[in-house]
């Protein structure tokens, strides 16, 4: 089979990446772009259809590599190529260093300067850019973006469809969750849970991050955040012991208190305005 490569997108990541496969020695059989106007030049290469055109070029080339920056755009693009029968390719730049020892997923791009250590495990799909440093241990879940400069330390865990933006650092064994977006310049010292936009130093979740809108790209993200499911836990929990609290007053302690609850307003000022008149009498 031809071993030319269709790029999806003909954007400034797309001109990345061609400069990537150009310093390699290789080029692209052709860029498929819903936005740029046919014959459009990237660096080299040029713009000739759709993204929908895909299909019409399978006799011409087998392998295919989303070169947009939007993970869920990257997921959704890659499995309709595998449907259509296409290999995503896996691009490394001849100025990054990759461990032998680590992996890589398929239709992975390794931008210039990039350093991906020992052990390290990079998903499907996933974008390490230009000087982002992933070191030994790490893992990062597919469809996820590693923007240019960031460093994670030591066994950090990036969940799928994530982006730790620019210049963030992460300490060592640090989880950050599915589908979150890390503010660039972050510096990431506790977890981040799923679905949560966080951004600071120290980084601290801020908003609950938007929701996926391709089902299948779903299954790889939790359906709540985990501040979603610690406020409804918050709320079950304090139900529960309101509740407990009536129904132990009226059982156990005080039926005088129960109807203090259920008494309305207007009876409840009239027994304190008669309560102090006893104690005037009294007095």
């Amino acid at each position: 089979m031809p071993e030319s490569i269709v790029i999806l997108g003909g954007g400034g990541h797309a001109a990345v990446v061609e400069a990537a496969l150009l310093s390699s020695g290789r080029g692209v059989e052709a860029f498929l772009d819903d936005g740029l106007p046919l014959g459009s030049k990237v660096i080299e290469g040029e713009v000739i259809g759709k993204i929908a055109d895909l299909a019409t070029l399978k006799g011409k080339a087998s392998k295919v590599h989303a070169a947009i920056g939007s993970n869920e755009a990257r997921f959704t693009l890659l499995h309709k190529a595998r449907e259509l029968g296409f290999t995503p390719e896996t691009i490394v730049h001849p100025t990054a260093f990759v461990d032998p020892s680590a992996k890589l997923g398929e239709g992975v791009f390794v931008a210039a300067g990039a350093f991906i250590g020992p052990r390290a495990e990079i998903g499907d799909g996933v974008i390490v850019n230009t000087k982002a440093s992933v070191d030994h241990d790490c893992k990062v879940g597919s469809y996820s973006h590693i923007c240019p400069g960031v460093i994670l330390t030591g066994a950090v865990s990036v969940g799928p469809l994530t982006t730790v933006g620019a210049g963030s650092i992460v300490k060592p064994l640090v989880r950050i969750g599915a589908n979150d977006m890390i503010g660039s310049g972050s510096i990431v010292v506790k977890n981040i849970g799923d679905n949560t936009v966080a951004f600071g130093s120290p980084a601290k979740a801020v908003k609950s991050n938007k929701r996926l809108r391709d089902p299948e790209a779903r299954k790889l993200a939790p359906k709540m955040s985990d501040s979603a499911k610690r406020t409804l836990a918050i709320v079950i929990v304090s139900l529960f012991f309101a509740t407990a609290f009536i129904l132990l007053s009226i059982w156990r302690y005080d039926r005088v208190l129960a109807e203090f609850v259920h008494t309305p307003l207007r009876e409840k000022l009239q027994n304190l305005n008669l309560l102090g008149e006893i104690s005037v009498i009294c007095k």
